[in-house]
């Protein structure tokens, strides 16, 4: 099931699909594993994590890309920063090491902007992309 769930995302409804679960009250049924829920965003453990811990954080109203945020899109984006930097205060992960990112271009599958919160090991490798390591400083 998420494997089709994943291929729907990725596909051309995939915006569509995703701004209905997560900017509707969809979002309270989806099966994915909640960190966090406001009024502006939803952070849940990524079904197929690349690193040990991976976290994904999606606003609530649909921006597709970074490149064609509005000014008025900044606001939750801020609020986005200000959550994953809750998150990295509740799971510790500031003694780990973090690393948030977005994709864009052709490395952004699904095009609703969303943020990634890494930390932990490596336990997968996208596609042909050593994008997603997190360097061991």
């Amino acid at each position: 099931m998420k494997k089709k769930l994943f291929s729907v995302a990725k596909s051309w409804l995939g915006p569509l699909l995703v701004q209905l679960g997560f900017a509707t009250p969809l979002s309270k049924i989806l099966p994915v594993k909640k960190v966090y829920e406001d009024a502006k965003v939803l952070a849940f453990y990524h079904p197929k994590p690349f690193w040990e811990i991976h976290i994904v954080i999606v606003p609530k109203m649909k921006i597709s890309v970074l490149d064609t945020a509005r000014e008025e899109d900044f606001a939750i984006m801020g609020h986005i920063c200000r959550v994953a930097s809750e998150i990295v205060r509740k799971l510790k992960l500031d003694s780990k090491g973090y690393r948030l990112v977005t994709n864009g271009g052709k490395y952004q599958k699904v095009k609703y902007l969303h943020f990634h919160l890494g930390a932990g090991k490596q336990i997968q490798i996208d596609e042909g992309s050593s994008r997603h390591s997190i360097p061991d400083h």
